[in-house]
């Protein structure tokens, strides 16, 4: 074609045809503004259908096409007599090989095949069909599609393969051709395929089939075989080491070593003794990597082997960080709280739970949750310095924990005296009351007791013993008499407690007093006027009331109020002696 321009139309969205003449003298067709199509050009073949990768857009923007793959159809046989049993049934069924020559994973779900180029929906590939760098897939084009499971390494397809000459193709879920071509009558028990693997060029015949694996021609380079690589296992921030090993059949050939693009982060191999070296972080744990690792050799042209290796990393639970903690200065009496922190390395994070070891001194304490420390030190803890060890738990499995010890040196600190609570006291009038105080001084001092406030007269307490005496008069009663009671450290200190309580004197009613009365002689028939006189020691004073006691004298009477007496003898009463009784009552 030379660059010649050819007459073409697109007979769908997808799918260009154009005429190519049968003096083509390249195997591949090159589209103006589109990439190289890579595509055999049939030898009988008077048109030949390309598949645009893309989707034609006209008055919209551009759709961008399917991500590109470098799968090749590698390896085919149309006559399998004798060369490979499908182990699915054990029939010698037509097979075909897909070869990854790209550096990433294809996963080929939605992927289809076809034995003719025109109908891009043959076969739509099912899902579970990845094809690693530099690996093989092999599919049985024998026409039973219920073979395939998900644990079958193979695939099978929907069509078979023609003995006399057809075509394979393999379309991308966007219908765009990747790889396809048209092969001619075949030989049985000979395959056909590209050589080296994945390479463009003419279809080669292999005397000797390799089906899942690098295709071989006589007197080629050989491809090196590299030995089996069992799964691993290996723990996070553990290092996994193992030896890749690979024989190569041409003399005087030298290999070497690499790993895939899809290789975890961290893993290295040595390119001359495939020595694998790998410590998986914390954040690819737990976790499972499959990767490709490849031997290549130096031949002409340069042949490669490859193994997907799959390696499990497990869970590694790591101790937990407790950060540094400072030593630390309490006062007795005083409330001392710090707050401990913690990390938990582990990805994800374990849930930490904070504690104090056996020897932690009494009251303290920390929350589990948050790590605030708290303690109040007593009066027996002040000048000593106590150690404290501090320990953080993770919930991982197995659980890990972290200790620190730090010290708290406890001042000694003058407390002032404490004195006990006395409840309300009651007492009558003119009756002594004695009420004892108790006091207490935390470093063991002697005290000194007093009144503090306004106390009531007549009040006192012995400074050495702490007893009050009081006998209330009866001017305090009734009434309520709050006392403040202090207690001071006699060896020269200023500090002192004090305890407030009441003492209520109840008011006790005393008899009136009535002033004697004189006897007195009077004449019949006149009035006799006397005043009686009481007096009330009761503080308020009372209302007296004066009666007189019977029997007494007809007309004799007394007024209740002033307590006058007055009586009018009778005319004729002389020479009589008449005793009268005065009573008086308060209120």
């Amino acid at each position: 074609m030379n660059g010649a321009l050819l007459p073409a139309t697109w007979t769908d969205q997808n799918t260009y045809s154009i005429a190519v003449p049968l003096t083509a003298v390249r195997n591949e067709l090159v589209l103006t503004g589109v990439d190289r199509a890579g595509i055999a050009v049939p030898g009988a073949a008077k048109n030949l259908v390309v598949t645009y990768n893309g989707a034609i857009t006209p008055g919209m923007t551009n759709a961008p096409p399917f991500p590109k793959v470098r799968v090749v159809i590698n390896e085919f046989m149309a006559g399998n007599l004798s060369t490979l049993a499908d182990p699915a049934d054990k029939k010698f069924d037509d097979w075909f090989e897909l070869f990854n020559a790209g550096t990433n994973a294809v996963d080929l779900t939605s992927y289809r095949l076809t034995d003719n180029l025109t109908n891009s929906t043959q076969f739509v590939i099912p899902p579970g069909y990845v094809i690693p760098p530099g690996g093989f897939l092999l599919v049985w084009a024998d026409g039973d599609t219920q073979q395939n499971v998900a644990t079958n390494q193979d695939l099978h397809t929907n069509f078979k393969l023609s003995l006399t000459g057809e075509q394979i193709g393999l379309f991308a879920p966007d219908g765009a051709l990747v790889d396809g071509f048209t092969f001619g009558a075949q030989v049985n028990d000979v395959s056909q395929g590209r050589y080296p693997d994945g390479e463009a060029g003419p279809l080669v015949t292999f005397t000797a089939p390799t089906p899942r694996g690098p295709n071989i021609v006589n007197g080629g380079n050989v491809p090196p075989v590299l030995a089996a690589i069992p799964d691993q296992t290996v723990a996070e921030q553990a290092l996994l080491s193992f030896k890749a090993a690979a024989t190569d059949a041409d003399a005087g050939q030298q290999l070497s070593y690499s790993l895939g693009a899809d290789a975890p982060a961290g893993a290295s191999i040595d390119t001359a003794t495939g020595a694998f070296l790998w410590t998986p972080g914390e954040e690819q744990g737990p976790g499972v990597s499959t990767f490709s690792i490849r031997a290549t050799d130096n031949g002409t042209p340069p042949r490669s082997a490859s193994q997907r290796v799959k390696v499990t990393v497990t869970e590694a639970n790591r101790a937990p960080q407790l950060a540094a903690i400072p030593d630390a200065t309490a006062a007795e009496g005083s409330r001392l709280t710090l707050t401990f922190v913690a990390t938990d390395p582990d990805v994800p994070a374990n849930k930490l739970a904070f504690s104090l070891d056996a020897g932690a001194p009494a009251g303290a304490e920390v929350d589990p949750a948050t790590g605030l420390f708290m303690w109040t030190p007593d009066e027996t803890q002040g000048g000593k310095v106590f150690p404290i060890v501090v320990r953080v738990t993770d919930d991982g499995t197995p659980s890990a924990s972290t200790t620190r010890t730090f010290n708290i040196a406890v001042d000694e600190v003058n407390n002032p005296p404490v004195v006990a609570q006395l409840g309300p006291q009651e007492v009558d009038e003119g009756q002594m009351i004695t009420v004892q105080v108790h006091a207490t001084d935390p470093e063991g001092g002697p005290l000194l007791y007093s009144l503090g406030g306004n106390p009531p007269a007549g009040i006192a307490i012995d400074p050495v013993t702490g007893v009050i005496r009081w006998t209330p008069t009866e001017a305090q009663g009734p009434g309520a008499y709050p006392l403040i009671v202090r207690a001071t450290e006699k060896g020269g200190g200023a500090l002192q407690g004090q305890m407030t309580f009441a003492i209520t004197v109840r008011e006790v009613d005393q008899p009136p007093g009535l002033a004697p009365i004189a006897d007195v002689v009077v004449e019949e028939g006149s009035v006799v006027v006397l005043d009686a006189v009481a007096t009330d020691a009761d503080i308020p004073l009372q209302q007296l009331s004066y009666s007189l006691v019977a029997p007494a004298p007809a007309g004799a009477g007394i007024d209740p109020a002033s307590g006058r007496f007055t009586w009018a003898t009778p005319d004729d009463n002389g020479a009589t002696t008449n005793r009268l009784t005065v009573h008086v009552t308060d209120g």
